[in-house]
């Protein structure tokens, strides 16, 4: 019976193209990982303004999704301000508000009991990798849209640190 068996030279020219295969594959992907990182944050933005919406109607209160600039992060919380969830904003991610309300310690949709809401646009923007999403949230039903223009980022209200006030 004849064995099986394969030489050192083999061996090393597999693990040689193994090798070359993986440098010319690993650089494809990981060229992707910022853009995965901003979308996983984008998506966790719009999954949390759903959740707002529905601890509304579920809870029959007033629910605040509330944009903290000076802490970096994007709050949920009841009409007691008690945080039901918070998620942190990356160093590379700026966000630009319009038409949300203006509270003294930053900017915030609130979510009314009938599932309506305050309404507002959000853009978030990674100028890292020049990348904008765009967040329509309706005021009179329960659209909240995402979008990804080619356009340069509106001149929308920026979301920079408050001059003072209190804090939740």
């Amino acid at each position: 019976m004849h064995k099986l068996s394969y030489t050192l030279l083999e061996l090393l020219v597999v693990l040689l193209l193994i090798s070359l295969t993986a440098s010319l594959i690993i650089p494809k992907i990981t060229s992707f990982l910022p853009q995965t990182k901003q979308k996983d944050f984008v998506t966790e933005v719009v999954n949390l303004l759903k959740l707002a919406r529905e601890e509304a109607l579920l809870k029959s209160k007033e629910i605040f999704f509330i944009i903290k600039p000076n802490k970096r992060e994007i709050l949920l919380t009841d009409q007691d301000f008690n945080t039901i969830n918070k998620i942190h904003i990356p160093e590379t991610i700026e966000i630009k508000a319009e038409n949300l309300i203006d509270f003294s310690w930053g900017y915030g949709v609130e979510f009314f009991s009938n599932g309506y809401s305050s309404g507002g646009i959000i853009e978030i923007i990674n100028y890292e990798n020049n990348k904008q999403f765009i967040i329509n949230i309706a005021r009179y039903n329960y659209y909240i849209l995402l979008s990804s223009p080619s356009l340069p980022p509106f001149q929308g209200e920026g979301v920079n640190p408050p001059q003072g006030g209190g804090s939740p």
